[in-house]
């Protein structure tokens, strides 16, 4: 989807035309975008901070270097979503799928990322610090190792005996 396109689908929505100036940063701060369709759309640097995408169809968009603060994502569907660089903080991921997404260096510290699925994410570079992992399903020790920061994350047994093994150059049971 084109960023015209992501536009149009942005003010069906209910999103203020003024708040998706041709220039700069969109900004989207607080908007409900509850169970929106917006898969594939170019969400490049948008300022979604505080938003509620709760179960929002967001495969394949592209919101790499995007604000996300406090945003309420439970449930959303982000398989092969683009998040490289996004702001995380904080944000709620509960149940999402985050299959094949890419969060290269994103800052999800202090993100409640529980239940939600991983399987094939990037998550080089990603700051976990506080994170919540418990209960993520199809992640694996190599994705959590190539991670700039776990401290303080909370994170399911056999993740951190995978994560021991691998460190300690062992097979994982």
């Amino acid at each position: 989807m084109t960023r015209e396109q992501t536009k149009e689908r942005l003010i069906s929505l209910g999103v203020q035309a003024e708040s998706l100036p041709e220039s700069g940063m969109w900004d989207l701060r607080v908007a409900d975008l509850t169970e929106a369709d917006l898969g594939g759309a170019d969400l490049t640097g948008a300022n979604l901070d505080f938003a509620n995408l709760a179960n929002a169809h967001l495969a394949g968009a592209d919101m790499a270097r995007a604000r996300l603060t406090g945003a309420n994502l439970t449930g959303a569907n982000l398989d092969k979503a683009n998040l490289y660089g996004a702001n995380l903080y904080s944000v709620n991921l509960r149940e999402a799928n985050l299959n094949r997404a890419d969060l290269t260096t994103a800052d999800l510290t202090e993100a409640n990322l529980g239940g939600s699925r991983l399987w094939g994410a990037k998550l080089s570079g990603a700051n976990l610090e506080g994170a919540n992992l418990a209960d993520v399903t199809w992640v694996t020790p190599d994705q959590l190792a190539g991670a700039l920061n776990l401290t303080d994350a909370i994170t399911c047994p056999a993740v951190i005996g995978g994560l021991l093994a691998r460190l300690l150059n062992r097979p994982s049971e």
